[in-house]
C-alpha cells in the first residue's frame, strides 16, 4: 500500500511493535494511534485482550493498525515480511513476570535474548531501525521478595492490573 500523507506534509512512519499486547506495548500502541499519523503493525503471541478496545473497523485508525497473532520463534518468514513493511521495529517480547524468573530461568533468558535473534537479524538484513529492550526489567519486585508469605498468590504474582504494590528494581 502507498504511504499516506500526514497532516504536517511528511510521510508517516510504519511502526512494528513486537509484544504489542503486553503492558508497555498496549500503552505505546494507544498513544501512537491517538497522537501520530503513523501506521502500526502489532505482533504478539497472545490474544489481543489488552488492545481489544483499539481493534475494529469502526475505529478512526482502523486503516493504520493491523494485528498479527504469531510466535516470533516459529513464524520467521511471516515476521520477516512484517518487518519488511516497517520503518521502525520495537521489540518488547519477553517473559514479564518476575515470579517466573526463578521458576523459568532458562526460558526467561531465551525470551529476552535468544528468541529475539531472528527479529534482530531481519532488522539488520532489511536495514530497519530496531529498538530492543526487555519489559520485564521495569516492573519491580513482588511483595514476596520483601518477606511476605510466598504461599499467598497475591504476594508472588506480578500482574500490572492486580498487584497491590510494585516497588524497587528487579
Amino acid at each position: 500500500r502507498a504511504p499516506m500523507a500526514s497532516t504536517n506534509g511528511t510521510t508517516p512512519k510504519t511502526l512494528c511493535i513486537v509484544g504489542v499486547a503486553g503492558f508497555i506495548g498496549s500503552h505505546l500502541l494507544e498513544k501512537v494511534l491517538r497522537e501520530r499519523d503513523w501506521s502500526v503493525i502489532g505482533i504478539d503471541m497472545v490474544s489481543p485482550a489488552k488492545i481489544q478496545q483499539l481493534l475494529g473497523a469502526d475505529k478512526k485508525w482502523s486503516g493504520r493498525f493491523e494485528f498479527h497473532q504469531l510466535n516470533i520463534v516459529t513464524s520467521g518468514l511471516e515476521l520477516k515480511n512484517l518487518i519488511a513493511k516497517s520503518d521502525v521495529v520495537i521489540n518488547l517480547a519477553a517473559i514479564c513476570n518476575p515470579s517466573e524468573y526463578i521458576k523459568q530461568p532458562v526460558n526467561t533468558i531465551n525470551s529476552n535474548f535468544t528468541d529475539a535473534q531472528d527479529c534482530i537479524t531481519y532488522c539488520v538484513e532489511l536495514k530497519k531501525h530496531l529498538i530492543h529492550f526487555s519489559t520485564c526489567e521495569v516492573y519491580g519486585r513482588t511483595l514476596a521478595s520483601y518477606g511476605l508469605d510466598a504461599k499467598d498468590d497475591k504476594n508472588v504474582i506480578l500482574d500490572e492490573e492486580t498487584t497491590p504494590m510494585i516497588m524497587g528494581p528487579v
